[in-house]
């Protein structure tokens, strides 16, 4: 869910000047507020894996001559969910049988456990988890290292059921910040059509 930077009124514009004039201003202008938002919401995704902020794009319309709208955030799916939060619920956290729709959602948070928590084999009566899997057999390790995970994303999964997860709106926070920028970006355009207005002496076509 990206912030969304849209130009309105673009119809009267085309009335006024050539679309061979308007269009590089445009999409100039979006560039600059690209650059300005794209670094603040980098800086002020959740640092996790780092691949939130890794993926911050910025999109710029390609189907209209006249570039309507430009698109700055993150590409990854989850990002929904980091920037709104998700109410309290109890999600999918281990792998059923056949087709199951929470079999994504899942591996998901499986996976989230894996890179944040790094699950151990739990000590057992004095030894450490290194001492207790050296005692195994590869596939005794194995099964260990799953039932590591498995408590680990229920124990998450449980959390989420009684608290939910807070939404960070780092997004939403980004666009406050650079929005006086961005009021400046979008006037500096509006002064470069009017400087073409000028130059061609009124309206063209």
């Amino acid at each position: 869910m990206p912030a969304i930077i849209r130009i309105e009124g673009v119809e009267e514009l085309l009335k006024k000047l050539d679309p061979a004039l308007l269009a590089p201003v445009v999409r100039e202008g979006f560039q600059e507020i690209g650059a300005l938002a794209q670094p603040e919401i980098k800086g002020r995704a959740p640092v996790w894996s780092g691949k939130l902020a890794r993926s911050v794009k910025v999109d710029i319309d390609a189907w209209h001559v006249i570039p309507e709208f430009v698109k700055i955030g993150p590409t990854q799916h989850h990002t929904h969910l980091v920037e709104l939060g998700v109410q309290p619920h109890f999600p999918p956290w281990r792998f059923g049988f056949g087709k199951d729709k929470g079999q994504k959602g899942a591996a998901r948070l499986r996976q989230w456990v894996i890179e944040k928590w790094q699950p151990a084999v739990q000590p057992r009566k004095g030894r450490t988890a290194q001492q207790v899997l050296q005692g195994l057999t590869a596939e005794e390790q194995r099964d260990a290292r799953v039932a590591a995970l498995d408590r680990a994303t229920f124990l998450l999964a449980r959390a989420i059921s009684r608290r939910g997860i807070r939404g960070r709106f780092f997004i939403q926070g980004a666009k406050q910040a650079v929005e006086p920028q961005i009021q400046g970006e979008v006037d500096r355009m509006v002064d470069h059509l009017e400087a073409e207005w000028d130059r061609i002496g009124g309206p063209v076509g």
